[in-house]
């Protein structure tokens, strides 16, 4: 057993020191797919390419509209989205929908998938459940 455990150290050891250390990751990368064309809710599009991945394009625009959601890493709680979500939808230029854009964008980016509310269910909560008014 001790012997495995040396071979096991020696090899992290040897990986490290040889650059070659890969660190798993989940996160998708963005992809340009088109640039950003407005909708009649002032919103912006497309949020996510036709494969699903977040149009690189959007990025820039989700930034600037709601940064503080644009700011969640891939390892992330439920409150700190909370807390980015009502940060954004106090902002003076921001709204539900452009929230919701950039959370989809991120859903997608860091593969949140059944870890995280589903994007359209986000955009549901966003308004009555988070009830960003009261702290």
């Amino acid at each position: 057993m001790n012997r495995q455990r040396l071979a096991l150290a020696s090899a992290a050891v040897t990986l490290a020191v040889s650059g070659l250390c890969i660190v798993p990751t989940s996160a998708i990368t963005p992809v340009a797919c088109g640039k950003p064309v407005a909708a009649a809710n002032g919103t912006h599009g497309p949020v996510l390419c036709p494969g699903g991945a977040p149009n690189k394009e959007m990025r820039s625009w989700l930034v600037k509209s709601a940064p503080h959601v644009m700011a969640l890493k891939a390892v992330t709680t439920d409150a700190q989205i909370r807390e980015a979500a009502c940060s954004d939808v106090a902002l003076e230029n921001a709204t539900g929908p452009l929230v919701t854009d950039a959370y989809t964008y991120q859903y997608a980016r860091y593969n949140w998938k059944g870890k995280h509310l589903r994007p359209a269910v986000f955009d549901m909560r966003l308004g009555v459940e988070f009830d960003c008014g009261r702290d």
